[in-house]
């Protein structure tokens, strides 16, 4: 999927609202050098959400979109790895970044607050950005 071209004219100090807002909407991303701490892209009530009775946090191989794997890979791979809590959703949003490294850290700390609602939106995006090419 490619995305929307969009065209932004600078008009002063407009210029930077501007291109922050097209990088929300288009891309669900927050520009960087704004000084902000770690956010979560889901909503806090996930965080709430309990694990499996005995469940262990597997320690997850990690992508770090530079190494040439395969983001269906590795999701595939991190789903496996989930076992009995990948049926849960938010679950898997909630341990989807402790499989990630470098790069593919920094894009999801990147995604606005708030902005992914389901594992298969978060999966979606993912495989837009590493696929694509469109990283910096």
């Amino acid at each position: 999927m490619t995305p929307a071209r969009v065209t932004v004219e600078p008009q002063g100090d407009n210029f930077t609202t501007q291109m922050t807002q097209v990088l929300r909407e288009t891309f669900g991303l927050e520009p960087k050098g704004r000084g902000r701490i770690y956010q979560k892209p889901y909503p806090a009530e996930y965080d709430q959400i309990p694990f499996p009775r005995n469940y262990c946090v597997p320690d997850f191989a990690k992508f770090n979109g530079e190494d040439g794997k395969a983001t269906l890979e590795h999701v595939g791979q991190f789903t496996l790895q989930c076992g009995e809590a990948s049926s849960n959703d938010m679950l898997k949003l909630r341990m989807f970044p402790l499989s990630l490294s470098g790069t593919a850290f920094t894009w999801f700390s990147s995604l606005a607050s708030n902005s992914i609602f389901s594992f298969a939106q978060l999966e979606q995006k993912f495989h837009e950005y590493f696929y694509s090419g469109d990283r910096e």
